[in-house]
Parts: C-alpha cells; sequence; structure tokens
C-alpha cells in the first residue's frame, strides 16, 4: 500500500485548507459589510423622519418692517399707478433703501414720499 508522507498531506490540506479559509473570510466581510451598511442605512431613514418635525418648528423666518419700509412699499405702488394709470397693477416694491440725513426710519411719511418718487422712476423705464 502506498503511504504518503505527513509533508505531503499537509501541503494538500494545507493550500486546500487555505483556499477555503481565504473564501470564507472574504464571504464573512462582505456580510459585515452589508450588515453595517443596513444600519447605517436604517438609522438614517429613521432619524431623518424624527428630525423633520423639529425643523418646521424650530425655522421661522422673521421680517421687522419699520415705518419707513411700510410707507416706501406703499408710495412705490402709488407711485407706479401715478405713471401708469389708475387701474394699473403695482409690482413687487424693491427693498427700501436705507433713509437718508434727515429723514427717519420710524417716518411713514418720509419711507412713502422715498417710495413714490422710485415707483414713478421704475415705471418709466
Amino acid at each position: 500500500m502506498y503511504k504518503l508522507s505527513p509533508r505531503i498531506i499537509f501541503c494538500f490540506w494545507g493550500y486546500f485548507f487555505v483556499d477555503l479559509t481565504i473564501f470564507n473570510l472574504k464571504i464573512k466581510i462582505m456580510k459585515k459589510l452589508t450588515l453595517i451598511f443596513a444600519i447605517f442605512l436604517g438609522s438614517f431613514t429613521i432619524f431623518s423622519f424624527i428630525g423633520a418635525d423639529k425643523i418646521n418648528d424650530e425655522t421661522k423666518i422673521s421680517t421687522y418692517k419699520t415705518n419707513f419700509d411700510e410707507g416706501f412699499e406703499d408710495g412705490h405702488c402709488e407711485g407706479w399707478k401715478d405713471e401708469k394709470g389708475e387701474f394699473a397693477i403695482c409690482p413687487i416694491a424693491p427693498i427700501a433703501p436705507i433713509p437718508k440725513v434727515g429723514q427717519s426710519s420710524d417716518s411713514y411719511k418720509d419711507g412713502y414720499n422715498t417710495g413714490f418718487k422710485k415707483g414713478i422712476r421704475d415705471a418709466r423705464k
């Protein structure tokens, strides 16, 4: 009967074992990566829905209009109508400028006069 030496058997089975070990290791790594990706995707999905309510409650846009700003908008519309006609549709007023020296940011009349002049100029363009 033919006997193989232990070294030859070790080499033969060792090589086969190494191949299986590397293959199993690759499968285990892929399973772990897939699991990590699934956990990351799941947590991202859960936290995105949880945070949506808080964003709407906390995010509020506040605008601060002075009397000058309100007068400017009204004056711009009236200046536009004065030039285009009584039944003209007013465009959206531009951003009110900073009051000039001698004008007050609390004065509706100063804003109205400035807006009226700007409305006439815009309508003539």
